[in-house]
């Protein structure tokens, strides 16, 4: 019972385990609604379906991380939330709309022009909406988080993403004449006016001003934080436009609904990054503290859920997708399970670079791998080849970490475990998709974990 009450009053573990609420539910309702789309609707339906959701994601580019300078702001400036949300809201309204709208009919020029008619779907102004939209919610998402309102925006997540993703497969399912498309709008819009509410009814906006320091804070840090979530939008989703585009419908849809899956696994870590950014913000003597126990999680965190899909994952996708199942599934989820794992703690070496001012650092290493990337891409392109682009995305990621963290290696307390840990998984995941046997790394990877694993302290750190 003692365990249990010190549990309850770790912020790392109850912010991380609110924030990831939507992440379980979302694998629920993913693993009813995938199916459904599979079977009751066209290829070409939802791949167009699934090439919409991507593109909201533009979004993080015409917000300029105001939801992030939000969050980081009102951590720090707590007296004045109310200048900060108004001025927040009104960057989004104006800053970010002006943007959207020049990208959506750049993009629509584009499409018309060189005739990309395997994504004409995304020049509709439904797109647009959603984008506008998107905006606002990731700016109030950073608000929410700047107040450590975990409990609140987990559910607020898990309409805004999970449901409007899923939810349309009702639709399908009942054969209604209703864009499924339009339908998951209507879920994201009543999600940003429930948040915009709430948001008003607790700092309220009467006599409200344009906060100085959040200006400031976007002078000093907007143009690095904004290349690094373009770079971030092109290493993330660039390949997704180029095989919808140059790939069969049903290759992109291998590729989706994979990543998709294993993007689930990933969305603890993400969550126990925003703790991570409130924490370190609020306590600021913690912060070489928080970061090191913090690459311990991720190392436990990444052992555990590669033992379950090393046992369990083939058994799982042959009894889950019954007839639509296919190998390709099962061996790009091996390589995906990687690339999020890696690319989840990159973006906590990501934040932490914000959080003490070095945007400009991150940029120049996103800027180092651009071009090997982009190289990677064209020759998945020309080769036409699906794992090609897994590859490609894999290898970004992987090189990237390795620059973020051995430029800030000496700040972490515990780097030969971190070290250990991670050359294993990636060694085991490798032979893994290579079919080869890996009985006996395993072994070694989890003696190396318990008996190096500092859990004593990782138990103070955690207050448990």
């Amino acid at each position: 019972m003692q365990i249990l009450k010190k549990i309850t009053n770790s912020q790392f573990l109850i912010g991380t385990l609110f924030y990831s609420f939507p992440s379980f539910i979302s694998i629920i309702i993913s693993l009813i609604s995938v199916p459904i789309f599979l079977k009751y609707s066209s290829i070409s339906l939802y791949s167009n379906y699934l090439i919409s959701h991507f593109v909201l994601t533009l979004a993080i580019l015409t917000n300029l991380n105001f939801g992030k300078i939000a969050t980081i702001n009102i951590a720090k400036y707590k007296s004045n939330k109310k200048n900060i949300l108004f001025t927040s809201i009104l960057f989004t309204l104006i800053i970010s709309s002006i943007l959207t709208l020049f990208l959506f009919f750049f993009f629509k020029i584009l499409i018309e022009t060189y005739k990309f008619e395997n994504i004409r779907e995304i020049s509709n102004l439904k797109i647009l909406f959603g984008l506008l939209i998107t905006n606002f919610y990731l700016t109030f998402e950073g608000i929410f988080k700047g107040n450590f309102n975990y409990k609140l925006l987990s559910l607020l997540n898990l309409f805004f993403y999970s449901f409007s993703l899923s939810l349309p497969s009702i639709i399908v399912l009942l054969k209604i004449d209703f864009d499924i498309f339009y339908f998951s709008l209507i879920i994201k819009f009543s999600i940003v006016f429930l948040m915009f509410i709430l948001s008003i009814k607790k700092f309220g906006l009467e006599n409200s001003k344009i906060s100085k320091d959040f200006v400031n804070d976007c002078v000093k840090n907007l143009k690095w934080m904004s290349l690094n979530t373009t770079l971030h939008q092109i290493y993330n989703y660039f390949d997704k436009y180029l095989i919808k585009i140059f790939l069969e419908n049903i290759a992109f849809i291998y590729y989706s609904i994979s990543q998709q899956i294993t993007s689930k696994l990933g969305d603890p870590l993400v969550s126990y990054n925003n703790v991570f950014i409130a924490k370190t913000n609020k306590y600021k003597k913690d912060e070489i503290e928080n970061l090191s126990y913090s690459s311990i999680f991720y190392c436990l965190y990444t052992y555990l859920i590669f033992i379950i899909l090393y046992f369990f994952l083939d058994f799982f996708l042959k009894i889950w997708l019954d007839e639509n199942y296919s190998i390709f599934y099962f061996n790009l989820i091996k390589i995906f399970f990687l690339i999020v794992t890696f690319g989840s703690f990159s973006k906590l070496l990501v934040d932490y670079y914000d959080l003490i001012r070095n945007s400009k650092m991150i940029s120049f290493f996103e800027l180092i791998v651009f071009i090997p990337f982009l190289i990677g891409i064209i020759f998945s392109v020309y080769h036409k080849n699906i794992y090609y682009f897994v590859y490609s995305v894999f290898l970004k990621e992987f090189i990237s970490l390795l620059l973020r963290y051995f430029y800030i290696r000496k700040l972490f307390l515990f780097k030969t475990f971190v070290e250990v840990q991670t050359i294993l998984i990636i060694v085991n995941s490798v032979l893994w998709f290579f079919e080869i046997n890996i009985n006996f790394i395993l072994i070694v990877q989890t003696f190396h974990l318990i008996i190096f694993a500092p859990f004593k302290k990782i138990r103070r750190f955690l207050n448990i």
